[in-house]
């Protein structure tokens, strides 16, 4: 269910922006938005801790620093809110910075509409939540003494025909209930990469033949190109080294047909701080942006 209306703050040191965005979300068809601005790092900071909005814009410009440092102090604050990263150009090495650093999402001010904008705020909102919902049933799964209680029998389930998540327990209702409403395909990975529980969402990128059989490796859905580059990718993962890797990825969904997808796999860790297991979120893309 929409909210009736999504607050956005917008932190850029430029009026004229302030003004492009609002007049962008104005025009929003399918959701209502109430925008504030702030036009200082200072004042950011104190927006952050104020926790009053669902979704901060940041620019990447700010005086005499940048919308990257703001980021990086954000997320070293505990800041888990949506936070898209703003440009007036395109550059690679900042958008791989920004994702690094837990930017939700990266839009270049001249290629964006509204409703890519649009777009942009939904999946990064629909990402946080489903985010908060693995890390709530993995805390529920841990019972006394840091064992695993009778919710935590699911993990590992064989994911029956391709969809939905099979197993969960009256615990895991809100997890489930995330799994089944968010667009985004998302799938509950081990750190070999076995695939262990995808939503309907993920399953239906594969139709209408997924090809989901007990303990089959996630690399197997990819383009043979992309094989070794995520292979790496989880065996960092696995070590700790890093929490999180975003991308586009090509899959075969089915022979001689490839989809273009941004995939961000997220490291999940237990109450020791060890790696357990990875969360893989993907949204499909154009393959020219």
């Amino acid at each position: 269910m929409e909210k009736e209306s999504i607050r956005v703050l917008l932190v850029d040191d430029d009026q004229g922006d302030f003004e492009m965005i609002r007049a962008m979300l104005s025009k929003a068809e399918h959701q209502k938005f109430e925008l504030d601005w702030v036009s200082s790092y200072e004042e950011a900071m104190d927006a952050f801790d104020a926790a009053e909005h669902d979704v901060y814009f940041l620019d990447y410009f700010l005086e005499d620093r940048t919308g990257l440092d703001l980021l990086k102090e954000a997320r070293e604050r505990g800041i888990t809110s949506p936070i898209i990263m703003l440009t007036g150009r395109g550059s690679r090495t900042v958008d791989m910075e920004a994702m690094e650093l837990g930017a939700s999402d990266y839009l270049v001010k001249g290629l964006i509409d509204p409703d890519a904008l649009e777009r942009a705020v939904r999946h990064a909102l629909e990402r946080a939540e489903g985010a908060q919902a693995v890390k709530e049933k993995k805390e529920r799964e841990l019972g006394p003494g840091g064992g695993v209680s009778a919710a935590g029998t699911a993990v590992g389930t064989e994911v029956g025909g391709g969809s939905g998540v099979g197993g969960l327990s009256g615990d895991g209702a809100r997890f489930r209930a995330v799994f089944a409403s968010t667009r985004s395909g998302v799938a509950l990975v081990g750190l070999d990469g076995t695939i262990q529980e995808v939503n309907a969402s993920f399953a239906g990128f594969f139709s209408p033949t997924p090809r989901w059989t007990e303990g089959m490796s996630y690399l197997e859905l990819l383009d043979e190109s992309d094989q070794e580059p995520v292979s790496r990718e989880f065996e960092t993962l696995g070590r700790g080294e890093k929490d999180r890797f975003e991308a586009a990825r090509r899959f075969m969904i089915r022979e001689g047909h490839v989809l273009w997808a941004h995939t961000t796999m997220a490291l999940i860790r237990n109450d020791e701080g060890q790696p357990e297991q990875v969360v893989v979120m993907l949204e499909e893309t154009d393959p020219r942006t």
